[in-house]
């Protein structure tokens, strides 16, 4: 996957480097607010049967985060968590990444239980790597945004109990 750099005009167009990682999700790649990363989802375990088909690729398939390094073209990839959903989103000040997801241990839970998801909503601090659960219940956790000046997130939860109810959730970051 390439990645260009063209002005608002429309002109000045250049390859600024390239993602070099074997499935990275273009869907999902987003800018961090001072233009020197890029955040995204990347494939692995693809299937040779389904190359193309991200929600077919079988049990082998795993989507996780990864940060690219614009400078550098270094990407780092993000262990034990399997985002779901749309691509992540940048705090205001670039420090952190917001996705909804599970980890690996949820995962396999709810493989071995067929039960319903229980994607939560976390906060990974880019310079560390380190990840945090800030919804922590049981219920399917999604579509996480930053307030503008980064103190609060907000998601949508679905509850999955006798009315399976849906409903927005505001909370500090």
């Amino acid at each position: 996957l390439s990645a260009w750099a063209i002005d608002s005009d429309r002109t000045n167009v250049k390859k600024i480097g390239r993602i070099d990682h074997p499935f990275p999700n273009e869907n999902s790649a987003v800018w961090s607010p001072d233009g020197k990363q890029v955040a995204l989802f990347v494939s692995e375990g693809y299937s040779d049967k389904w190359p193309s088909f991200a929600n077919s690729a079988g049990p082998d398939f795993v989507q996780r985060l990864a940060i690219w390094d614009a400078t550098t073209g270094e990407i780092a990839v993000i262990p034990d968590l399997r985002p779901q959903g749309h691509g992540p989103k940048w705090s205001p000040d670039g420090r952190k990444l917001l996705v909804a997801g599970m980890t690996d241990e949820q995962l396999d839970r709810q493989s071995q239980t067929d039960s319903h998801a229980e994607t939560e909503v976390w906060t990974i601090d880019v310079a560390t790597e380190l990840t945090t659960n800030v919804s922590s219940d049981p219920d399917h956790n999604t579509f996480p945004l930053w307030s503008p000046d980064g103190s609060r997130i907000a998601f949508h939860t679905y509850t999955y109990d006798v009315e399976d109810r849906s409903q927005p959730e505001l909370i500090d970051s």
